[in-house]
């Protein structure tokens, strides 16, 4: 049980958020997996289909922070059923969508305005769900726990979207409807049995946040925003150039290239996993301790990621930066956690969605101008991030 030393052995607030987490990342796993080739079967352009999932990123990462603001002050338990709900129903959705046209029913351009109407009204609900499964945690863990907390939202929602890749995998569109249901029964049941079981923690009376008091948060909450940039760039600017390098520098097939590159990145998601579920609950370091240790392995492997002499040792050196990330990141979020007040918590967490967005899209465009003036560019700009990353951390205030 997933108690977190807080003496709640019958609580199963916890483990069933997990869960839910877990379930919501195979969802968005498989839809993103699949969605190219749902696109052309649909009769979408690929330009259509990368729009369709490019402003659906952007939607979900500029409505964390409004769900932020609304889960700090109506509660954590309203916030989370809504956007669980509004993530299972999707898929329901998509189901009857994708059996209207093979029907006919539909045209294909009616479809994509449909599905682009509703999977933007999704993402903008579902928006609410990272910021307030983060600020329930942060309301379950006292200080020494906070990193195990967020290590274990981070595990499950690698797990996930390792499970949906599988799925995407097997299933194929063949089998998209009966994937599809299955994905929204797990949702939606995770919701339902989160609303029965969660009890909203105790507070004292909130506080208005005032101008002063915003800045003040500004002040401290920069150094961890700048963090989460630096992670979610470096992290997509490795799924940008591997596979270039692997054909540019190793000789590698285009086929072959997509394939080895998504090994690479499939093992350094699962060592991710690996210290983030069960590493990390070994550890009684301080934030700050999991962001330098981190940061020091990063900087290596990136190092030895630029001079990789074959592809099997650049394989085992971003697999070493799936360790690292996976001491960086729960470290991260417990220090913001820990920066800010009970009533900031979901905020704090919606405006680092913003900063996580921001990395993703910075790293792409980065990686694939630095791999046009050298295939180590983008790993030796992505050693000095973490360089960087690793002055931040001293740069942190102490954690109150």
């Amino acid at each position: 049980m997933f108690s977190f030393g807080l003496n709640r052995p019958r609580d199963l607030s916890v483990p069933i958020l997990l869960f839910a987490l877990l379930a919501n990342a195979l969802g968005h796993s498989f839809l993103l997996i699949l969605m190219p080739v749902l696109g052309r079967n649909l009769g979408f352009g690929d330009v259509q289909t990368g729009l369709l999932i490019g402003l659906s990123a952007l939607m979900l990462t500029l409505s964390g922070p409004a769900w932020g603001i609304i889960s700090d002050r109506k509660g954590r338990k309203p916030v989370l059923f809504i956007a669980l709900v509004s993530a299972g129903a999707f898929p329901v959705l998509l189901a009857f969508l994708l059996e209207a046209n093979d029907r006919y029913v539909i045209t294909g351009t009616i479809t994509y305005g449909i599905l682009l109407l509703l999977r933007l009204i999704q993402v903008s609900v579902t928006g609410g769900l990272m910021p307030s499964a983060q600020a329930l945690l942060a309301d379950r863990t006292d200080q020494q726990e906070r990193a195990k907390g967020m290590g274990m939202m981070g595990a499950a929602f690698g797990l996930g979207s390792i499970l949906g890749g599988m799925i995407a995998w097997q299933s194929g569109s063949s089998l998209a409807h009966e994937s599809l249901y299955l994905i929204a029964f797990l949702i939606i049941g995770s919701a339902i049995a989160l609303h029965l079981h969660l009890k909203e923690p105790q507070r004292g009376t909130r506080q208005e946040i005032n101008q002063q008091r915003k800045f003040a948060y500004w002040v401290r909450l920069w150094p961890y925003l700048a963090v989460t940039v630096i992670g979610l760039t470096v992290y997509s600017i490795l799924y940008q150039v591997i596979p270039l390098r692997l054909q540019d520098e190793f000789g590698f097939a285009a086929d072959a290239s997509v394939k080895k590159s998504g090994l690479i990145m499939m093992l350094t998601l699962a060592a991710m996993i690996l210290i983030q579920g069960i590493v990390i609950r070994r550890l009684n370091w301080h934030p700050q301790t999991f962001l330098k240790v981190g940061g020091i392995i990063a900087v290596i492997s990136m190092s030895f990621s630029a001079w990789a002499p074959s592809a099997d040792i650049l394989m085992s050196a971003v697999i070493l930066l799936g360790i690292s990330l996976g001491l960086i990141i729960p470290g991260n979020l417990a220090a913001l956690s820990l920066t800010v007040d009970p009533d900031f918590q979901a905020r704090a967490a919606g405006i680092n969605t913003v900063a996580q967005g921001i990395g993703m899209a910075a790293g792409p465009i980065l990686g694939s101008s630095l791999h046009q003036l050298s295939p180590a560019g983008p790993f030796l700009f992505a050693a000095g991030l973490f360089a960087l990353l690793i002055l931040l951390s001293f740069c942190q205030p102490a954690n109150r």
